[in-house]
C-alpha cells in the first residue's frame, strides 16, 4: 500500500488575546519585511547550512538522505507521471528498507512522496527560508528542512528560497520553525513539548515575564487546554523525568503528561516506584461479551468515580477499561474497596 502524506493544521488563535496577538503579528511584519529586507530566488543547494538547533529532530541525516539515494534514485518515469504503480512502488520501498533502519526508511519514504509532489525546483510553492551568514555568502536555514531533503532526493542543484538579509534573533527563529513543524509534518510529543519550551523560553527573555496560557494561545495557535497542559509539563518539578518518560515511549499523550506535570515531587516518586505484583483473584462478576462496550464503560467509570476511592480512581483515569473483561475487573476492585470501607466503619 502507498503511503499517504498527512496534512495537518495548528488550531486557531484565541482572538481574546489582543495584546499577544498583536505583538506576534508584529514580530511576523517585522521577520516577513518587504522591499531590501527580503528576495526570493533560485540559489545553489550547497549554500545553504542546515539549522543544527531545530527542536524539531529527524530520525535520518541529510548525510544519510545523500547515501540512500544513490542506491536507490527514484526512476525517471515517476516524476513524470501522476503516481507509480502500486506494485513498483512496494518494490522501492523495500530496496530502502534494504538500507536504513525501519524508522529512517519510513522518513526516506515520506520525503520521497513529497519530492515526487515537487518535482522540479520551480514547482515549489512556498520555498525554503534562509538568512545571510555572516560570511556574506553562505545560507543558513531557518525553515523548509523536509522541502531542502527532498530536493536532494531529487538531486536538484539549485532550490527556491527566500533570503533575509539580516539573522533573526533566536526567538524570531523559534516562532517561524514553530509555524513550519507543526504545519508541514507531524511531531512527536517530545519535539511538539520542546518547540513550546523554546517559545516560552524566548517570551521571557523577551517580554521579561513568564508567558501565559492567554499569551501561548495567541503566539502558537493552540486551543486554549493544550496550551494550559504544555505549560503544566515545562514548569513542573518533574519536568526532566516526565520528558525522559514520553522520550522512551512510556508516555504518548499530552493530558498524561500534563497529569504527571501536576504532581506534587512526593506523589511523582510514588507513580514511579515499581508496583507490588497483586497476586491473581477470580473476578467475581461476570459479564456477557454481548453487552454494549461503550455504555458498560460509562457505567464502570461513574461508579468508580462515585465511589471516590483515590487509587481505584486514578487506576481508571490512566488506565481506563478497553474490553468487557476489564470492566469486569474493575467492578471487583470497586466491590472489594466498599467492603474494605464497610469493615472500617
Amino acid at each position: 500500500m502507498v503511503t499517504k502524506v498527512r496534512k495537518l493544521g495548528t488550531g486557531s488563535v484565541d482572538s481574546n488575546a489582543i495584546g499577544s496577538r498583536k505583538w506576534t503579528q508584529g514580530v511576523k511584519a517585522q521577520i516577513d519585511g518587504t522591499g531590501e529586507l527580503i528576495n526570493t530566488r533560485l540559489v545553489p543547494m550547497a549554500t545553504i547550512t542546515l539549522d543544527v538547533d531545530n527542536p524539531r529532530t529527524m530520525a535520518i541525516s541529510a548525510d544519510e538522505v545523500h547515501t540512500t539515494v544513490l542506491r536507490c534514485p527514484i526512476p525517471p518515469a515517476w516524476l513524470s507521471t501522476t503516481s507509480p504503480v502500486a506494485q513498483d512502488w512496494e518494490d522501492y520501498c523495500a530496496s530502502v528498507q534494504e538500507h536504513l533502519s525501519a524508522v529512517k526508511a519510513t522518513e526516506y519514504v515520506d520525503l520521497v512522496l513529497l519530492a515526487l509532489s515537487i518535482k522540479e525546483p520551480e514547482q515549489l510553492i512556498n520555498p525554503v527560508t534562509v538568512y545571510v551568514g555572516e560570511s556574506g555568502t553562505d545560507l543558513r536555514m531557518i525553515a523548509g528542512e523536509r522541502r531542502y531533503l527532498a530536493h536532494v532526493v531529487l538531486q536538484q542543484p539549485n532550490i527556491v528560497a527566500r533570503i533575509l538579509a539580516n539573522k533573526p534573533n533566536r526567538f524570531e527563529i523559534d516562532i517561524m520553525q514553530w509555524q513550519e513543524n507543526t504545519q508541514r509534518k507531524d511531531l512527536s510529543l517530545h519535539d511538539t513539548i520542546m518547540n513550546v519550551d523554546r517559545l516560552a523560553e524566548g517570551w521571557r527573555q523577551v517580554k521579561s515575564a513568564s508567558i501565559s496560557v492567554r499569551e501561548l494561545v495567541a503566539l502558537a495557535g493552540i486551543s486554549r487546554t493544550n496550551a494550559h497542559r504544555f505549560l503544566s509539563v515545562i514548569k513542573s518539578a518533574n519536568r526532566d523525568a516526565i520528558l525522559e518518560l514520553i522520550k522512551n515511549g512510556e508516555i504518548t499523550s499530552i493530558s498524561k503528561a500534563a497529569h504527571l506535570g501536576s504532581m506534587s515531587r512526593a506523589e511523582f516518586a510514588a507513580f514511579l516506584k515499581p508496583k507490588e505484583a497483586q497476586p491473581q483473584r477470580r473476578a467475581r462478576f461476570k459479564i456477557q461479551k454481548s453487552v454494549p462496550l461503550a455504555a458498560l464503560q460509562s457505567l464502570v467509570t461513574q461508579a468508580v468515580l462515585a465511589c471516590g476511592e483515590r487509587t481505584l480512581v486514578d487506576s481508571v483515569k490512566q488506565n481506563p477499561p478497553s474490553s468487557v473483561d476489564d470492566c469486569a475487573q474493575v467492578f471487583d476492585q470497586l466491590l472489594q474497596a466498599i467492603e474494605e470501607n464497610q469493615s472500617k466503619q
